[in-house]
């Protein structure tokens, strides 16, 4: 599953940080192969699931959950933290996670507004909620 979308609420440790102007998340899942002797097919059954995220957010420097964020990724710990995003324009999706910071690249401005790119990996499943 991949989800592309324009804008989002973005959470760090259950506190909102930031608007998403761009992001996308790419859920993956990886097969193993149970294909035998004398079979003409290969079969399959599923695998190790990856979630990955992205996304490039609009913050105030000056916010005490932004700065959090940004030193989550100069932190020295192996825990993953808490991440949210709020879709407000694909059918009221969240999608809560536990992840790693990957990559970031804070204050890039835009005019007035300063934007950061912002890289996770999911460590374990991710609880995405559909609503309608």
């Amino acid at each position: 599953m991949i989800v592309l979308g324009t804008t989002a609420a973005f959470y760090y440790n259950c506190v909102r940080v930031a608007k998403c102007i761009n992001f996308d998340l790419k859920i993956s899942r990886e097969t193993k192969e149970t294909t035998k002797l004398h079979m003409w097919d290969r079969t399959f059954l599923a695998g190790i699931r990856n979630t990955t995220a992205n996304a490039i957010i609009l913050y105030d420097p000056e916010d005490a959950a932004t700065v959090a964020l940004f030193n989550g990724i100069l932190e020295d710990t192996s825990q993953a933290t808490c991440f949210k995003l709020v879709f407000d324009d694909v059918a009221d999706l969240e999608v809560d996670m536990a992840a790693v910071i990957t990559d970031m690249s804070p204050a890039v401005r835009f005019g007035e507004a300063v934007a950061a790119s912002v890289a996770m990996q999911c460590s374990g499943k991710p609880d995405a909620t559909f609503s309608s």
